[in-house]
């Protein structure tokens, strides 16, 4: 809660900059980034295009490979509560994106429906977008399984992003003006 992580498309590196103010800190050069989440544990995880996720410290330092590189990208992943398991978005071989979970322990990959930009929340759902709009879907994390069907948050969405406590902010599609 005392720092904002973003990726600079300037230069292409991972950065954080103090809430309160200061100067940016570099983190790490992240030329092919697809979304981030910072956990409590103060590391950061990230997916790249070249199709890894990958963890490192909110310190910097070296990157460590939690699923290995599979053909297409892996996009905004988030290790769930429990620590054991990653939640992202990934790309098919038809070239849908779909929502997956994975153990880090195992090397299969569930997938759970089609949309990108998942995240989970802890009232136990999965909020992400499909189509431009924002869904929210009950997951039940023991089982990591879907156990509703999804509900309508938003439409019209062309990016958004949601904290842990609800609080939702998005950018609505272009104007045809």
């Amino acid at each position: 809660g005392k720092w904002i992580g973003y990726c600079s498309v300037a230069d292409g590196k991972l950065k954080k900059i103090a809430i309160n103010g200061g100067a940016p800190v570099t983190l790490f050069d992240a030329p092919a980034l697809s979304g981030a989440s910072w956990r409590e544990d103060n590391t950061i995880v990230y997916g790249q295009f070249s199709g890894e996720i990958m963890r490192i410290s909110a310190n910097g330092g070296t990157s460590e490979s939690l699923i290995k590189a599979k053909p297409g990208a892996f996009a905004f992943p988030q290790i769930l509560p429990d620590g054991k398991s990653v939640l992202y978005a990934a790309e098919t071989s038809l070239g849908q994106t779909k929502i997956i979970v994975q153990s880090l322990k195992s090397a299969e990959p569930k997938e759970l429906f089609a949309g990108a930009r998942a995240r989970y929340l802890p009232t136990g759902h999965i909020v992400y977008m499909l189509s431009g709009n924002i869904f929210a879907v009950p997951f039940d994390l023991d089982r990591l399984e879907v156990i509703g069907g999804p509900v309508p948050i938003v439409e019209g969405v062309r990016q958004y992003a949601i904290s842990d406590s609800g609080t939702l902010v998005y950018i609505p599609p272009e104007s045809a003006e």
